[in-house]
């Protein structure tokens, strides 16, 4: 699913959505020198991408807020295939509970 919205405005995500920019991967070549297209991997794979902007969280029935778990500079780990594609360009809305892990330096 694609999300079309206004250009040159900010998105803010709602509850535990997170905005992410995928961070392109380098096509593998082989020892012959043939370069390999990113969609030769396997559907379970993950890939990296920075976080532009996240919800505020998900509120429980009690009304506790539950804050998502990533903030705005994080690098993340995410699945090949999932999120909502925003425009044209490399940003994905994505659910927190999607994102598989956070890689610190």
């Amino acid at each position: 699913m694609k999300v079309i919205a206004p250009a040159n405005k900010k998105i803010l995500p709602l509850m535990s959505r997170v905005l992410l920019s995928k961070i392109e991967s380098h096509a593998e070549k082989t020892k012959a020198g043939i370069i390999l297209p990113t969609s030769h991997y396997s559907e379970n794979e993950v890939t990296m991408a920075k976080v532009v902007a996240v919800g505020p969280g998900e509120v429980t029935e009690g009304g506790k807020l539950i804050p998502v778990f990533v903030k705005v500079g994080d690098t993340v780990l995410i699945g090949e295939h999932g999120g909502h594609r925003v425009n044209d360009e490399n940003l994905y809305l994505f659910r927190d509970e999607d994102i598989v892990g956070i890689i610190h330096d």
